[in-house]
């Protein structure tokens, strides 16, 4: 069974008293709280063998390159990749779409989709694309409430080089049927490539599975350390990857004319990588693959729904997605979502987000212009901090 308060005792800053309250931390989908061993595995390496990888032969750099090729061998076996040679280690989504965007063999005139849901991290660089090499960024817009529009995706899949999705929104939580999507997708004759950074803190995903050739994930959103991630891509799809950022740890050989890159997946890791991160990201897979995620799971929707309820008692409440998932997002009509944000952690102690959460276009779409305050659960939250989100925001209506 899962236990809160073992998990809870993992975390270090939840420990730590912030202006005279133990923290209430609602804010993962943005940053979630390390474990002890995530922190211990990165000190280690400061500690112990703070050397470079994949080109010293000494005591400590071979030690750094086992540690490596391990982490890399844990992350594929954690998405049910075939092989580690499928994962590129990244700083984080952000760079993996971008990685994926520069380096796809398109053509002009190629089309890639995306939906008007997108962050902006799987938005951008498919209009930079636009921009500068021809291919054309085709919009799919979501239904009002937030859904995707499945039939209507059936029809303009049609003719797409490249579909780009987020798995989970970080608007409001709402998930796709990534594995439907994926089928329709393949019999349209379109790649797939799913921002799944939102996902992969809160369930099992499998690559083989769902059917994507192409996943991209945040290391800090899982528990891992800031400045890592990973973009997966199936051995065939990697073979056709041109590198865009090439350097030192990149080449086999080089003349003064030419050079010879690596394989992948060193030949898009351009440069001394963060080592200590991506060691710690090893410690993170460990960690997550120890605990039963179904579990888990469960915790953090009864906790959302729990939240929900609560706020749908109060007037003037509007709550966005479609009552499930780990986020809950909401606004207040009289009240700012910055004000609310500000006073939930000093009349509470409770650390949200708010604003447009790098969503600008749906938050747009829907009429938030200033965005939302994001209330986003973790495995580490409890029964009684929802409690007080609510008698928190009792206090806060009173104000209006």
């Amino acid at each position: 069974m899962f236990d809160i308060n073992k998990t809870r005792s993992e975390f270090p800053p939840l420990r730590n008293a912030v202006l005279g309250k133990l923290p209430i931390y609602m804010d993962s989908a943005c940053m979630a709280m390390k474990p002890e061993s995530v922190i211990l595995a990165m000190d280690r390496y400061y500690r112990e063998y703070p050397a470079c990888g994949e080109r010293s032969i000494h005591h400590w750099g071979e030690r750094v390159t086992k540690e490596v090729d391990e982490t890399r061998l844990l992350v594929a076996r954690f998405i049910g990749a075939r092989k580690a040679s499928e994962v590129v280690f990244t700083r984080n989504t952000t760079e993996a779409i971008n990685l994926l965007a520069n380096s796809f063999p398109f053509k002009a005139g190629d089309v890639v989709l995306t939906t008007n849901k997108e962050h902006n991290s799987n938005l951008i660089p498919w209009q930079m694309l636009a921009r500068t090499r021809g291919v054309k960024h085709k919009v799919l817009p979501m239904n009002e409430d937030g859904s995707f529009p499945i039939e209507q995706f059936r029809r303009d899949v049609v003719g797409v080089r490249l579909v780009s999705l987020g798995i989970t929104s970080n608007w409001d939580g709402m998930r796709l049927d990534g594995k439907e999507i994926a089928k329709i997708a393949h019999e349209a004759g379109a790649m797939v490539h799913f921002d799944a950074a939102q996902t992969v803190p809160h369930e099992n995903i499998n690559v083989q599975s769902i059917g994507t050739d192409f996943l991209s994930v945040s290391g800090h959103k899982m528990y891992g350390p800031t400045g890592t991630g990973f973009l997966f891509a199936k051995e065939e799809m990697m073979h056709e990857l041109t590198s865009f950022m090439v350097g030192g740890g990149t080449v086999a050989d080089v003349s003064l004319e030419s050079h010879i890159l690596l394989d992948a997946p060193e030949r898009f890791e351009a440069g001394l990588q963060d080592y200590a991160g991506i060691i710690g990201l090893g410690a993170a897979v460990k960690w997550l693959s120890s605990i039963d995620r179904e579990a888990v799971k469960e915790h953090e929707e009864l906790l959302a729904k729990k939240l929900r309820d609560g706020l749908a008692e109060f007037s003037g409440v509007k709550m966005f997605g479609d009552g499930r998932g780990a986020i809950v997002s909401f606004l207040h009509e009289k009240l700012d979502p910055e004000r609310v944000a500000v006073m939930l952690e000093e009349v509470g102690g409770i650390m949200v987000r708010s604003g447009r959460h790098c969503n600008h276009l749906w938050a747009e779409t829907v009429g938030a212009k200033k965005g939302t305050v994001r209330a986003s659960l973790a495995m580490y939250n409890t029964e009684e901090e929802i409690e007080c989100f609510v008698d928190t925001m009792k206090k806060i209506v009173t104000l209006v």
